[in-house]
């Protein structure tokens, strides 16, 4: 998109749609492996921050929870590199499961006491994310006060 800007990001997010992970024989790989949240004064986007492991699981263990929990800022450190060096376009076909809510589409916001952030767009769709951080939390209601 042109003149397409960033505004802010929440990195260390965490998929809360539902069921997340699959897994056969011990090695499998996450549904939802989006881990930062991108806020451009034009869209959303909903990202899997590349690190070693990231979006795998290996046999009960979903690797990028534990990545949420112990290394928030190794995906902040390695998000900084990606916006510093990459489009935008470039950020968004870095993984094919990383995607965009138009602003434009976005009807109602809301942040619950249990951490989550559910996102409702005009057509009626969910997007449901765990904010972890307290003072990513006080960023979002922020971010998204015009829809709360």
């Amino acid at each position: 998109m042109t003149n397409e800007k960033v505004i802010s990001y929440i990195a260390g997010i965490m998929n809360a749609g539902g069921f997340t992970d699959w897994s056969i024989l011990g090695k499998g790989k996450m549904f939802h492996p989006e881990t930062t949240m991108i806020i451009t004064n034009k869209r959303l986007l909903l990202i899997a921050v590349p690190l070693p492991g990231a979006g795998q699981v290996i046999g009960t263990t979903n690797i990028s929870i534990w990545q949420l929990i112990l290394a928030r800022k190794d995906i902040e450190k390695k998000l900084k590199e990606m916006l510093s060096s990459m489009s935008l376009r470039q950020i968004m076909n870095s993984n094919e499961k990383n995607y965009a809510i138009n602003l434009a589409d976005i009807k109602k916001v809301k942040l619950t006491i249990f951490k989550k952030l559910i996102i409702i767009t005009r057509s009626g769709k969910k997007y449901k994310y765990y904010i972890r951080d307290k003072n990513d939390q006080k960023r979002v209601k922020e971010i998204f006060k015009e829809f709360m």
